[in-house]
């Protein structure tokens, strides 16, 4: 896992100046010294009432995945799991799914359908880097004693010789339409327990669809209430990843590619982002939800995606993700100038590097005229407290028409 550690220095207690008081010494070594308590009550400015009142308005149009429908998911999972595994096509799941997050690298198809990577076995292969972000897997040859044993599915790309992202969803959809049906028939009931409602029978009528978009393939399983997931199938370069995927980026080079498998490091994003949510009490993470928001009304800005702020984020939290006070004691305002300055220099540079990986840059597909909009819009939010103020405000108002 590439998440930076910071060793934290037990406090010492110094001896006492009288019989009522003794002074603690916090000592940390990426931090400044403590220069106002937690307690203390901020001044109230124009700045930080408009993001109060704007920071509600996003919070409640911040549609995201329940935690009922992925909590019901793995449920459903582990009931197909001896399915999927005795599947007469001989491709195996790996391990169990991967959550892609709230804010995958790519559009999703729906705000409240989650992502699932799901790793398969497909054999020994080897990839091989094109561009930064992008890899193909050369495949055995057809008449190989290997290739029987590996697979009775065709996975090839059209020049036989790669494994096909396309035809592998087309695959696991086999593979998983199998198994539901399996499942469907010998157990028309089954008994699962949830938190905090104790255990209930419920009708396992799962069911799958293959929807296309943009001729891309999607797989969606239908949970036993409705709810949708979706499922990308996956292959590990390592057990905590990155791993290699079918599913596009949103800004693809190729999206209907017969060959190109995409890197994704979802799994260690979301650990990273358990860090920060739980280091500062959600602070750094609203202040880039707002952010996001900004970027979404204002259409110098439209070029910045919600991706694109939580790279920012993970960049400005390196090696200071810990359970000291430093993000705590910053005000709202503060982490929401903080984020404005680190995209304002990579607006700069007209260059995102991904947090991982440095030679991919998630600003390629954006056309140098709009770097001055949105290098011209990011100064003006900095230049001073007010203007800053009134676009927050502009955002959170509704639109006059005319």
């Amino acid at each position: 896992m590439y998440v930076a550690t910071v060793r934290k220095s037990k406090p010492e207690r110094c001896e006492p100046l009288n019989r009522q008081m003794t002074v603690r010494i916090l000592r940390h070594e990426y931090l400044p010294s403590l220069h106002r308590q937690k307690t203390e009550k901020l001044p109230q400015t124009r700045l930080r009432d408009e993001i109060n009142l704007t920071l509600e308005t996003v919070l409640k149009e911040d549609i995201k995945p329940l935690d009922s429908t992925k909590k019901q998911f793995l449920i459903c999972m582990n009931s197909l799991h001896g399915n999927l595994k005795t599947n007469p096509f001989k491709l195996e799941m790996k391990e169990s799914p991967i959550y892609c997050g709230d804010i995958p690298p790519w559009k999703p198809l729906d705000p409240t359908i989650p992502s699932y990577l799901v790793p398969l076995k497909v054999g020994k292969m080897e990839g091989r880097q094109l561009e930064a972000g992008y890899a193909v897997f050369p495949m055995p040859k057809e008449k190989t004693e290997l290739s029987v044993k590996v697979y009775n599915l065709e996975l090839r790309s059209e020049d036989r010789l790669h494994l096909c992202p396309r035809k592998t969803v087309l695959s696991v959809y086999k593979v998983f339409s199998w198994a539901i049906q399996k499942l469907n028939r010998h157990y028309t009931s089954m008994t699962f327990e949830t938190s905090g409602t104790g255990r209930h029978s419920a009708m396992m009528d799962l069911d799958l669809k293959l929807e296309f978009r943009d001729d891309v393939p999607h797989l969606l399983l239908v949970l036993p209430e409705g709810q949708l997931v979706e499922i990308i199938p996956a292959i590990a370069v390592t057990k905590r990843g990155p791993f290699y995927i079918t599913r596009p980026f949103e800004n693809d080079i190729n999206p209907n590619s017969d060959m190109r498998w995409r890197i994704n490091y979802s799994m260690n994003e979301e650990a990273i982002m358990r860090a920060i949510a739980t280091g500062d009490k959600l602070q750094r993470l609203n202040a880039a939800k707002l952010l996001a928001y900004i970027c979404r009304k204002e259409w110098q800005l439209r070029y910045i995606t919600s991706y694109h702020i939580k790279t920012v984020l993970l960049h400005e939290s390196d090696f200071e993700i810990d359970s000291t006070p430093r993000w705590q004691r910053f005000s709202m305002d503060d982490c929401l100038k903080t984020l404005i300055r680190r995209l304002q220099d990579y607006v700069r540079r007209k260059d995102l590097p991904h947090f991982f990986d440095e030679d991919i840059n998630l600003f390629e597909h954006i056309p140098n005229r709009a770097f001055t909009f949105m290098r011209n819009a990011l100064d003006r939010l900095l230049r001073e407290d007010e203007e800053l103020a009134r676009v927050v405000q502009r955002t959170r108002l509704p639109k006059i028409v005319y």
